[in-house]
């Protein structure tokens, strides 16, 4: 006897491409949960039957049920992922650039100055024990204990000389 075709027989819901960062993967939060229905929903918004239901467990394992009953299952593992210092944080970018004299290639002392900037503005947000790097070109890496990392880009704390920081006015001296 055969058995007569279902919705789970018809259907595969498509694992989002992103994974909800959460702080604990075997116990989410409400939001956490709704972030991971969001996203399978979202994913699958074109493929799953009209009046679908999507549940997502302690865990994260997600479950479909469809209209006629059948059910599908995404483990949390392929949904979820532990949070990083990284996904805490937003570097702050200071307000007032470094002018450089040439933005792809800074000097030591340019770089310095950068990563004292950033430093600076970021005194209160960033974990104990994060390091701050500069590249030549200024983009400026953070590096957290937990091995993530962000990154911001040269463009938003370097910028070319003018000529006004390149010249010193001249006064005329007095007879």
């Amino acid at each position: 006897m055969v058995r007569p075709e279902n919705d789970t027989d018809k259907t595969t819901p498509s694992v989002p491409e992103t994974k909800v960062p959460v702080t604990d993967p075997s116990n989410l939060t409400e939001d956490e949960k709704d972030q991971v229905k969001t996203n399978v929903t979202d994913t699958n918004k074109d493929t799953l039957p009209s009046g679908s239901q999507v549940t997502v467990g302690d865990d994260g394992t997600t479950t479909v049920t469809y209209p006629d009953g059948s059910k599908d299952t995404i483990p949390g593992s392929d949904l979820v992922r532990q949070s990083t210092d990284a996904d805490k944080t937003t570097p702050s970018v200071p307000e007032t650039k470094v002018p450089v004299a040439d933005p792809s290639h800074l000097t030591d002392s340019e770089k310095d100055q950068v990563k004292t900037n950033v430093t600076d503005a970021n005194k209160d947000n960033l974990p104990s024990g994060s390091q701050i790097t500069v590249g030549n070109d200024g983009t400026t890496t953070v590096a957290y204990p937990d091995g993530s990392k962000d990154t911001v880009p040269g463009d938003k704390v370097v910028e070319g000389k003018s000529d006004a920081d390149n010249n010193e006015p001249k006064v005329p001296a007095t007879r």
